[in-house]
């Protein structure tokens, strides 16, 4: 007989009063100042929604279906500066085919967007009133989509002595950061950043031989490919000497380049206490 399994919940965790940790402001003839309206994100007031559903359904004693959804926000209502809020949501819908009991397969997919609101302003210790002046004022906006895929299935054979598992996942994310800002010179006009994308495919095998009831041993090999299209780093030699008008930047030797081939391969003997 179908079933269907429904759960909702919701938890919201209030602000926590924290006292305000920059009343110790240095004055403008020490070089250095805080604006005031920042908090640090630790100790900043916050407020979190975190929402959730799951259904789960079952057409028959070989198929499940399943549907998740997740969201999470948090606010910070007393600072005017800084991260203003963030928001996570991820849908995921999966499926899982059991033809025997020796054979199971599983597929799913999961949409996960992220968004967040930054707020800051151009402050300049040196230039008295840049603290509270509005114009200086700038905000970010970021805008995180990751789509991910996976499948794989679990086998076993030789009476259930032998299981092999085998699962593949793709995951791909583009990242668009937007800005926006007040009218003064020094913040007026400001450029959006390329997008961030990056890619990353998943494979991984492993087989377990069951010797007794309570000794197994295995294989496992587990290989990653990862890209990042990179606007900092791409077409960028190490080495590269920049000339900006005001100063030379040089991209060294040990210049970060996150673009990987991975493989890891392991041998595993596990014993269990007990019959």
């Amino acid at each position: 007989m179908p079933e269907a399994l429904f759960c909702l919940k919701h938890s919201t965790r209030p602000a926590t009063k924290c006292p305000q940790i920059f009343s110790d402001r240095h004055t403008l003839s020490t070089g250095f100042d805080s604006l005031p309206e920042l908090r640090r994100l630790v100790v900043a007031n916050r407020d979190r929604s975190k929402p959730g559903a799951n259904i789960s359904w079952f057409p028959s004693d070989f198929y499940a279906l399943g549907i998740n959804y997740q969201y999470q926000q948090d606010d910070y209502p007393d600072s005017p500066m800084g991260l203003r809020y963030r928001r996570n949501q991820n849908v995921t819908v999966d499926a899982n085919y059991s033809p025997s009991d020796t054979q199971s397969f599983f597929i799913f997919y999961t949409a996960a967007k992220m968004d967040a609101e930054q707020n800051g302003r151009q402050h300049d210790p040196q230039t008295a009133g840049s603290d509270n002046d509005v114009t200086r004022d700038w905000r970010v906006d970021h805008d995180d989509i990751t789509p991910t895929v996976g499948l794989g299935s679990r086998t076993k054979f030789m009476e259930n002595r032998l299981t092999l598992n085998v699962d593949y996942t793709f995951t791909q994310s583009i990242s668009n950061t937007t800005f926006a800002a007040g009218s003064n010179a020094v913040v007026a006009n400001p450029a959006d950043m390329p997008n961030l994308g990056t890619v990353r495919h998943s494979f991984g095998t492993t087989g377990e031989y069951k010797i007794n009831e309570n000794l197994s041993w295995g294989i496992s090999y587990l290989y990653e490919n990862y890209q990042e299209d990179d606007f900092a780093n791409d077409n960028v030699d190490p080495g590269t000497v920049f000339d900006t008008g005001q100063a030379i930047s040089v991209i060294p030797l040990t210049g970060s380049n996150q673009d990987y081939n991975g493989h890891l391969f392991m041998v595993f003997a596990s014993y269990q206490l007990g019959n």
